[in-house]
């Protein structure tokens, strides 16, 4: 395989895809379906067979601490992904959405898509995601980091933010802040610390809800 091919980059849309992926890449090839093609890329991606000397001794722990999270590692049969534990298998359909999407990456480090070198880009990792999985999500997501695959990740999850920034410990990590003017357009900040972020408008929402949540355990209902 090609070096190019080795680190084509692994993009994870909002949508879960291993419930829907039988069929998809011969139906995507054939007809034009209302889906953006991230979509058709990311089922390949996942249907791609272990490379040789997959997984690496490095990437057991990972793979451990995902099948450990969604009680289960990912198999095939026939084109159909399910989720098995010992002699039990689970449609992937039957799965709940968070954690068809780290049975996702579990795939995905399992053959080798995703590896040192490469790079990892997640939209809304939190969406349909259970909330007290979100520890778990940081932390694959920087143990991913520190087996060197640049990961990015776009979230208007507080707590998922929050989550990254207690986790992250000493993982060089950069936050981006993106600012519509009406003079300039879109502007980017760049920040090394989560507090030094501005324009902070998924804090400044955080914080109206909590204020408003003290003037109720007040009885202001003003």
């Amino acid at each position: 395989m090609s070096g190019a091919a080795e680190r084509s980059p692994v993009f994870i849309p909002v949508k879960e895809v291993l419930s829907f992926a039988p069929g998809f890449i011969s139906l995507y090839d054939k007809y034009e379906l209302a889906f953006e093609e991230v979509y058709y890329d990311i089922i390949k991606q996942a249907y791609l067979p272990a490379r040789k000397g997959m997984p690496l001794n490095d990437e057991k722990p990972l793979l451990e601490l995902i099948r450990k999270t969604v009680g289960g590692k990912v198999t095939l049969e026939g084109d159909e992904f399910h989720l098995s534990a010992g002699s039990k298998k689970l449609e992937m359909s039957l799965v709940a959405e968070g954690h068809r999407k780290l049975a996702l990456i579990w795939q995905l480090i399992h053959n080798g898509s995703l590896f040192a070198n490469n790079t990892l880009f997640w939209d809304e990792p939190e969406a349909n995601l259970n909330p007290a999985l979100m520890p778990e999500v940081a932390k694959i997501l920087l143990m991913l980091a520190e087996r060197g695959v640049q990961v990015f990740v776009a979230t208007h999850d507080y707590a998922f933010l929050r989550e990254l920034d207690f986790a992250r410990q000493e993982t060089p990590t950069r936050y981006f802040s993106l600012e519509l003017t009406q003079e300039d357009g879109v502007i980017a900040h760049s920040f090394s610390r989560y507090r030094d972020i501005r324009p902070n408008k998924i804090a400044d929402e955080f914080q109206r809800r909590y204020d408003l949540e003290v003037r109720h355990s007040l009885g202001d209902f003003s």
